[in-house]
């Protein structure tokens, strides 16, 4: 089966205005909607309607997007319907203008010194791009288990902490480290009341 790849369909709603649709497909095409007899038609892959059910507009063309760049020219400031997400690496920048980033997974950090960076992140992979072009692949239980701090900062929830190893510094979760203080000042104060 071969892979899906982002499209764009342009067409014409019954006002005569743009309608954009983005969407993943194998084998993009215009399909009638039933619903407005011969005249207006939905974005379809295979036949299959991407759509909404009341979705409708002319068929006036579809287009291969390869990246998020030539999306955006597509779309030029336009509102549309649809997503390619599924199928295509959509990238984040972070970090612009710092000197460094750091991104942690796991408890294992990834410094990058060009910045700024881009990541993109699909089921388990996270592709990590830095500004001189350099790739890295990181695997990730999902795309919500990675963090990323500017300079030489730790993530937002984590306290910076002295160490003798490289780089210097670690990062300890705050809340558990809060926990763990109060808990020896608990045992501190019983201790102290001959409990």
């Amino acid at each position: 089966m071969a892979d899906k790849k982002c499209y764009g369909w342009r067409g014409k709603d019954g006002g005569g205005g743009q309608a954009l649709f983005l969407a993943c497909a194998t084998n993009p095409q215009w399909t009638v909607n039933p619903q407005y007899g011969t005249s207006y038609f939905f974005p379809s892959d295979n036949g299959i309607n991407l759509a909404s059910r009341d979705y409708g507009s002319t068929a006036d063309s579809i287009t291969l997007l390869n990246g998020q760049t030539e999306i955006d020219a597509w779309l030029n400031g336009r509102s549309f319907g649809g997503s390619c997400s599924s199928c295509l690496d959509v990238f984040t920048t972070y970090c612009q203008g710092s000197k460094q980033a750091k991104v942690t997974v796991s408890n294992q950090e990834h410094i990058f010194k060009n910045t700024p960076i881009k990541i993109s992140c699909k089921g388990t992979t996270l592709k990590i791009e830095d500004n001189s072009g350099g790739a890295r692949n990181v695997e990730v239980p999902n795309c919500n288990s990675f963090k990323v701090s500017c300079n030489d900062d730790c993530p937002e929830g984590f306290c910076k902490c002295h160490s003798d190893s490289y780089p210097g510094y670690c990062c300890n979760d705050c809340s558990s480290t809060s926990a763990s203080l109060q808990n020896i000042s608990n045992q501190l104060k019983r201790l102290k009341n001959g409990r």
